[in-house]
Formats: structure tokens, C-alpha cells, sequence
């Protein structure tokens, strides 16, 4: 007994030490697994949100800066509109661009251009003449003399001034004839839209800018940014990349068609400030993670003393349970898990008696079943060993040891789940063969079709002669119908040519009938009734033929 209580001390430790790992297993694990998906998702939720903003901000830009742009269309049409600047004198010309010029500061220079490419007047603001020469620029005014539609060049960076620029013309016309007499040139400075963009950016963190098809930045709320050509590789979709500070930042893009050039709106905001709040969230998760993991340990360490000392006090109960016998049983100390436990005990023996003699029982009546199936195979075995089995002419089992392996292959299919066939097999024009031959070439005709049956039949099937010219092929382990019915077509192939006899050719056609046992075949008897219902029909529609008896199941069968 001392050496049972030491092995159940040290039993009881290493329980204690399963316990407590299992379950905080159990509990530490899935915490981590949330806190990491948790931590993720908030990064990942962070970071999609910056994104959603930095597309609304490119967007709100984009609808901006194309405003500004189509702005300045818009008003040298107006200019040629109202005042008809083409039909216009030369000081009229002059007073309507220095006009223009004055009230807008996002024009360096307006030219106007004749037809033939010759300057009308120009007017540029005082003390700054930029190296952007637009009068150089015969492409614009030959493709608004080409088209008679707006043209918006490319954004070059002046030298001179600092700054990019780019062209704009728009075809004016005469009020009459109504084609293009001139073209009004404007040369457009990005300063503007730098200080769009710094009203933009003022905001927070996001630093907006443009940036040509080429990549150059042409447009920053800094203007450092631009005049010292810095350039970017936008990336190919929305999220993380390298901004034009070169760091890591959350960058969103929106396209701005401007005639026949392609400029970019870009908004983008650091990832180290687009990340702080989740960074503050995660931090806050982790600390509330620390304080559940201690107080899960001091619970985890209570729960298992509460559960193993219980269960000591219930082991020596077991241990007399299983040295007393069957009729022992577990005392109930308390209402809790461990009563429920002993209770448990006491309803297992119980319902193992129970089990034992029901067990008893079976054994006693399958026992019984047994001694009558033997009684039985008994009297068949002496009732077949009273009976001839062989049929004196052609050595096949009769017609009795027909009805004894019917009856084997019923109880047998019906144990296994199969099926047997029986197929009864009629020769057409015996007694004729009798008649023209004589009886001795008749009995060599039925020798030959017994042997000609056994060469087609499987090693499974049984063929018997049940009397005169009628033979029958039991065929058992088959699963449906169809089997029967390509047998039943086999046999009639192999009975389709003739048999040499005494030197006489002598045909023998047959007719087939085909029955199938199914759940509602009782006996050899009723199987043998309706392969002779099958046959009749067969030898009634003509030679050479097989029907299969109706099925009486959800099996379907196959007729020819």
C-alpha cells in the first residue's frame, strides 16, 4: 500500500504539471493568436485608412489643379470673345494682353500670332523675360491652325525664372467668316499651383505634389522640390512605396489629362505617421494582454489544485473498487466535478454489468441460431446424399441439386448483399432432331450443349440439366440485372452455330429465359417460376431470343 501512495504521489505531480502547461497552453496560445491577428489587422486598418485619405486628397487636388489649368482656356477664349482680339489694332491687342496679364498672375507671357506664324504683339511681365520663348514654339501654333481646337503644350523647367512652365493656345476667329485669323499664345507658370498645393498641405503630415509623364516634379507645396529637378518613379498601384523624400510612405496617385499630356497628382503621407495610432493601439493591446496572461496563470494554478486533490481522494476509492469487484462502489464526497465523476464510476459498473449480461445473453441465443443452422445444413446434406445429384446422360448436376444450390446461393446472397440469376435454357426442334437422326444423335445433341454451356459459364456458375431438352445456369455474386441479361446474349452467341454429330450438322437454336432474385424472392421456387414465365415468352417471340422476368425492385433491367 506505501508503494502505491509514493507512485500515486508522484502521479498526482506530474498531473499537476500536465494540468497547468495544457491549460495554459489552451489559454496562452489562442491570446497570442489574437493579439498578433489584432496587432494586424490594426496596422493593416491604419494603413488602408491613410490610403482612402491620400486618394481623397490626390483627387480633391486633381479636380483643382485642372480647374486652374482649363481656368486659363477658359479665359483667353473669353478674351477673344468679348473683345474680338483678332480684328482688334495693335495698341487695342496690346492693352487687352497687358490687361489680362496684369489681373493673373499665373501667365509670364501672351503673344498673339498670326496665321502665317508672324508675331501681332506680346506682352511679358516687367523685369522678367523668361528663356520659354513662346514664339518658338511653332508646333502649338501650327496644330491650333491644323485642328481649330485648344492646344496645351508640355511642361518645361525655365532657368530663368525658376519654375516650370508650359503652353497654352487657343485659335482665335473671325467674327464673320468665322475661321481661325490668329493664335493666342500664353505661357503658364506652375507658382500658382505651388501655392495651391502649400494651402493643400498645411493640414498635417500629407505632402501633395504634381509630376509630369517624364517623372519630374513640377508642382510641390516646397519649392525646393522643384528647382532642384527632382524626379520619381511613381509605383504601379496605390499602398507602401518610396516617396519623393525617399521614405517609406503611403502613396496615392489620380491621373490629370491635360490635352495631350499626362501629368499626376500625387498625395502621400510618411508610414511613421500614418502608423502612429496603431502603433499607440498595439502598445495598449500588449498591456492588457500582460496583465490577462497573469491573472490566467494565478487562475490556472488555483484550478488545478481545486481539480487534483479531489481527484487523490477519489483514486483510493478506485483502487478498492478495482480490488473488491464489480460490487464495490465509489463513495459521492461532494456535488461538484468529482462527485460527478464518482457518480460516473458507480453508472459505468453499473451499465457494465448491464453490458455483461446482455452479452450473456446474445452469446446464449446466437448459440441457439448457430445449433439450428447446423440442424439444418445437416438434414439438407443427408436429404441431397439420399437423392441422385447427377443427371445419367450428360454427367450435370439435375434438376434436384439445382433446387439445393439455389437454396445455398439464396441464404448466401442474402447474407453478402448480392444477387443470383437463374437462367432456364430451352433447345429449339429437339424432338425433330430425334425424329430425322434418331434418338442416339438426339442424346450426343444434349451432351454437346452441356459441354458447350460449361466452356461459356463461369467457374462460380453451376450448370445442371433439369430434364429432356431444358437445361439451367445458376450464376451467383452478381450485383445488378444487366449482368444476367450480357450473360443470357453470350450464351446465345455461342448456341448460334451448328454441332457436327456422327457426321450429321445438326443445329440447336435456343430460347432463354432469365429470373433475378431480388428483396422479395423467397425461395429456389419462386425464382425457377418466373425464369419458366420468362421463357415461355422468350419461345413464344420466335428462336434465338432471351426475356428477363420483370423485376420487382428499383433494379432495372435490360430485355432484347
Amino acid at each position: 500500500m506505501s508503494r502505491f501512495r509514493e507512485r500515486s504521489r508522484g502521479l498526482f505531480h506530474r498531473l499537476r504539471f500536465r494540468l497547468m502547461v495544457t491549460t495554459l497552453a489552451v489559454v496562452v496560445v489562442p491570446m497570442v493568436a489574437v493579439v498578433a491577428v489584432l496587432g494586424w489587422w490594426t496596422y493593416d486598418n491604419a494603413e488602408q485608412q491613410s490610403l482612402r485619405i491620400q486618394q481623397q486628397t490626390a483627387a480633391v487636388v486633381e479636380a483643382e489643379v485642372r480647374a486652374r489649368i482649363l481656368e486659363v482656356e477658359t479665359q483667353l477664349e473669353v478674351l477673344d470673345e468679348v473683345l474680338a482680339v483678332g480684328a482688334l489694332g495693335s495698341d487695342e491687342q496690346q492693352a487687352a494682353l497687358r490687361n489680362l496679364l496684369a489681373n493673373n498672375r499665373i501667365y509670364q507671357d501672351l503673344t498673339l500670332v498670326g496665321v502665317d506664324g508672324e508675331v501681332a504683339v506680346r506682352a511679358s511681365r516687367a523685369g522678367v523675360v523668361s528663356s520659354f520663348n513662346p514664339i518658338a514654339h511653332d508646333e502649338a501654333v501650327a496644330t491650333v491652325n491644323e485642328t481649330g481646337v485648344s492646344y496645351f503644350g508640355p511642361v518645361v523647367f525655365d532657368e530663368t525664372l525658376r519654375e516650370p512652365l508650359t503652353t497654352v493656345a487657343v485659335p482665335t476667329r473671325d467674327r464673320r467668316a468665322g475661321n481661325v485669323d490668329s493664335v493666342l499664345v500664353a505661357t503658364v507658370r506652375f507658382k500658382p499651383i505651388w501655392d495651391l498645393l502649400g494651402g493643400i498641405g498645411q493640414s498635417g503630415e500629407s505632402d501633395v505634389y504634381v509630376v509630369s509623364d517624364g517623372g519630374l516634379v513640377i508642382a510641390h507645396s516646397n519649392p525646393a522640390v522643384v528647382l532642384s529637378g527632382t524626379e520619381i518613379a511613381l509605383p504601379a498601384s496605390d499602398g507602401r512605396a518610396v516617396g519623393v523624400s525617399g521614405q517609406d510612405v503611403v502613396i496615392a496617385t489620380s491621373p490629370l489629362q491635360v490635352g495631350e499630356q499626362q501629368l499626376t497628382v500625387v498625395a502621400e503621407q510618411p508610414t511613421s505617421s500614418a502608423l502612429q495610432v496603431a502603433d499607440r493601439a498595439v502598445e495598449v493591446i500588449l498591456a492588457v494582454t500582460l496583465v490577462g496572461l497573469l491573472v490566467a496563470v494565478t487562475l490556472v494554478v488555483l484550478a488545478v489544485r481545486h481539480i487534483v486533490r479531489p481527484i487523490e481522494r477519489l483514486a483510493d476509492s478506485a483502487n478498492r473498487i478495482a480490488a473488491g469487484g464489480l460490487t464495490h462502489r465509489a463513495d459521492v464526497e461532494s456535488p461538484g466535478e468529482i462527485g460527478l465523476l464518482a457518480e460516473a464510476v458507480n453508472n459505468l459498473t453499473d451499465q457494465l454489468c448491464e453490458e455483461i449480461a446482455l452479452l450473456e445473453q446474445r452469446v446464449s441465443l446466437r448459440t441457439e441460431e448457430l445449433e439450428e443452422a447446423t440442424a439444418a445444413q445437416a438434414r439438407l446434406i443427408e436429404r441431397l446424399g439420399q437423392q441422385p445429384s447427377r443427371d445419367l446422360l450428360t454427367g450435370l448436376p439435375n434438376r434436384f441439386s439445382l433446387d439445393g444450390r439455389l437454396e445455398i446461393e439464396l441464404q448466401r446472397a442474402e447474407r453478402l448483399g448480392t444477387r443470383v440469376a437463374l437462367l432456364l435454357i430451352d433447345i429449339h426442334g429437339f424432338q425433330q432432331v430425334n425424329e430425322t437422326f434418331g434418338h442416339g444423335v438426339g442424346d450426343e445433341l444434349l451432351v454437346a450443349v452441356g459441354r458447350r454451356l460449361n466452356d461459356t459459364v463461369r467457374a462460380v456458375d453451376a450448370t445442371c440439366r433439369i430434364g429432356g431438352d431444358q437445361f439451367a445456369v445458376v450464376q451467383p455474386d452478381i450485383s445488378f440485372t444487366q449482368e444476367a441479361a450480357s450473360f443470357a446474349e453470350r450464351l446465345l452467341g455461342a448456341f448460334s452455330g451448328s454441332f457436327e454429330i456422327e457426321q450429321q450438322v445438326v443445329s440447336a437454336e435456343v430460347s432463354i429465359g432469365v429470373s433475378v432474385s431480388d428483396d422479395q424472392t423467397r425461395s429456389p421456387a419462386d425464382l425457377m417460376q418466373r425464369a419458366d414465365s420468362a421463357l415461355r415468352q422468350a419461345k413464344g417471340e420466335g428462336r434465338g431470343t432471351y426475356r428477363l422476368a420483370p423485376p420487382r425492385d428499383a433494379d432495372v433491367g435490360h430485355q432484347r
